[in-house]
């Protein structure tokens, strides 16, 4: 996941590959939408959020991400987590969850689906690159996100 974290770290440094520019789009696309505070899983090295004052909890699995991200957004607030697993949060506790680039990379979504719509009492905002690194996300997949965390899915 370190590697990962990295590679996110890129987008921000090198704006002219697809894969980049994709990330960019998207997060333009989400800043303006986000109020109230957030939490993101998979935050990274929290890149994206500098120039706001946003209320960030920051969930990554690579601590060297979270170094990072606690040097470049120091608004936020920054935990190594698996998000996966169950969260130390109470329910509804934020009004924003981001899930940003993460799903792609996580064999058993469902927990972590569930555990965005258990934490939060506003909006889940989940994006997905339709095959980026060898991830298809069939019609089948994107309804049962749809169904379990009653989402609506846009595309950038």
């Amino acid at each position: 996941y370190g590697s990962l974290a990295m590679d996110w770290e890129k987008t921000w440094s090198r704006p002219y590959d697809r894969y980049n520019r994709h990330h960019r789009e998207i997060w333009q696309a989400i800043l303006p939408l986000l109020r109230g505070s957030i939490v993101d899983f998979g935050v990274g090295t929290a890149k994206m959020y500098e120039g706001t004052h946003l209320e960030v909890v920051g969930l990554d699995t690579s601590q060297n991400a979270i170094d990072e991200a606690r040097k470049n957004y120091r608004n936020g607030t920054f935990y190594v987590m698996d998000i996966t697993k169950p969260l130390p949060f109470k329910d509804k506790k934020f009004d924003t969850c981001i899930i940003s680039g993460v799903l792609d990379y996580i064999d058993d979504w469902y927990p972590v689906i569930t555990e965005a719509k258990r934490i939060t009492k506003g909006q889940v905002l989940a994006t997905v690159l339709q095959g980026y690194k060898g991830h298809d996300w069939d019609s089948a997949s994107i309804t049962i996100i749809q169904r379990v965390g009653n989402w609506r899915i846009a595309k950038f």
